[in-house]
């Protein structure tokens, strides 16, 4: 029964953690192209102040719950449950890394922005960070799959 509750719960973070991203893949990353560099930077100020405490409470929960699932998993390692949780945890750490290692300081600088602040090639960041949101939906929506695979083809009880 804790492992039922441990995978939903890991599904349940993980399709919050996608779902944000995806949502950047499909259409945000597209429209924020379009719209001008000062409402992009004023965007990204008001979305970062708030998404800054819940994602990362949501980030953790998911690499916990993730790496909790794939321990649980461990003992029967050639399951398919515990390779795609493996995939999963990859997938996530890779996203994770990416947002620390690009998209955060960028955050970072945009954060910083005022108008008399030319020091940095503001549009160049613009498309460095939708790049970067962008490969971490791929790996993000990856990482959901691979899960939905193991939920959906993992044996019953009765072995089918």
């Amino acid at each position: 029964m804790t492992t039922k509750i441990l995978k939903l719960l890991q599904m349940l973070v993980y399709l919050a953690i996608t779902s944000q991203l995806l949502f950047y893949l499909l259409i945000l990353s597209d429209s924020l192209k379009y719209i001008s560099l000062a409402n992009f930077i004023e965007l990204r100020k008001v979305v970062d102040g708030m998404m800054e405490t819940r994602f990362r409470i949501i980030y953790y929960s998911g690499l916990i719950l993730t790496l909790a699932v794939v321990i649980l998993a461990a003992r029967k390692p050639g399951s398919m449950f515990f390779i795609t949780s493996s995939i999963a945890l990859v997938c996530l750490i890779i996203d994770v890394t990416i947002a620390m290692k690009g998209n955060i300081p960028i955050n970072a600088l945009i954060n910083s922005y005022t108008n008399e602040n030319n020091d940095h090639d503001w549009q160049a960041l613009r498309l460095e960070w939708l790049r970067l949101i962008n490969i971490r939906g791929i790996f993000a929506v990856t990482g959901m799959i691979s899960l939905f695979i193991g939920f959906i083809w993992q044996p019953d009880a009765h072995g089918n």
